[in-house]
């Protein structure tokens, strides 16, 4: 990374390895009226090329734009840009605003299996029939403080479309399938939220609240006939405190 001036030059290269165990059956003995059955290994290389660039405007305006990208290979290779730019202004000395536009891209897919009774989370990577995920978001917040009662104040915003999200079609044979990518399909999602959280601290105590509002849904051309549907993950009210 360099400072030049006002500005914050960051950049690098990325490189990491996955290596996939789908799953396996192995008898306990010879006994066993189960079969072994191996399902085949599954390797996957991610590599991504990134920069951001962060420069501040005076005392009160701030911006961080910056590109990543990346590319993946598993049998088949992909490539995917992903840009992202934050924008901050100060509103007073305790009060800031931020907005930001961020595009992610994702090269490996968990897929949830409950049909045996014992809920597993397998990840499976890209293939010639699956392809990356990715999603746009943007966020509006903004960050108070009330220092005279040692508060801190935050609320945020944010739309998230994603693309190319995976689910298993309807009465899909998950258990011990050696070609799980075709009872896979793809197709969209959306989330909307609201994130509140307040904060108070002084030399013994520090107490956090924080709430949160969201909704996630999924749509796909062969699953509940293509209407949309909530996200396993979908939870409409959190509260912490």
């Amino acid at each position: 990374d360099h400072y030049i001036g006002d500005s914050h030059l960051t950049y690098g290269v990325h490189l990491e390895g996955h290596r996939y165990n789908p799953g396996q059956i192995d008898p306990l003995n010879d006994n066993s009226i189960m079969m072994p059955h191996h399902i085949d290994k599954k390797n996957m290389v991610i590599g991504a090329l990134y920069v951001n660039n962060e420069r501040i405007f005076g005392e009160q305006f701030n911006v961080s734009a910056g590109l990543r990208v990346s590319a993946a290979r598993n049998g088949k290779s992909y490539c995917q840009i992903e840009p992202r730019v934050e924008l901050s202004s100060s509103l007073s000395s305790n009060a800031a605003l931020k907005a930001s536009y961020v595009r992610t891209a994702q090269y490996d897919h968990m897929l949830t299996n409950s049909t045996l009774g014992m809920p597993t989370d397998v990840w499976m990577p890209i293939s010639k029939i699956i392809r990356p995920q990715s999603a746009d978001m943007v966020s509006l917040g903004v960050h108070g403080a009330l220092n005279d009662i040692n508060v801190e104040l935050y609320c945020e915003t944010y739309y998230k479309v994603m693309h190319k999200v995976v689910d298993y079609r309807d009465n899909a044979n998950l258990y011990m399938n050696d070609n799980v990518d075709l009872e896979v399909k793809e197709g969209r999602g959306r989330t909307v939220g609201l994130e509140t959280m307040v904060k108070y601290e002084n030399n013994i105590l520090e107490l956090q609240t924080s709430y949160t509002l969201s909704k996630s849904e999924r749509q796909s051309n062969d699953i509940n006939q293509g209407r949309w549907y909530f996200a396993a993950y979908d939870q409409r009210h959190n509260l912490s405190v």
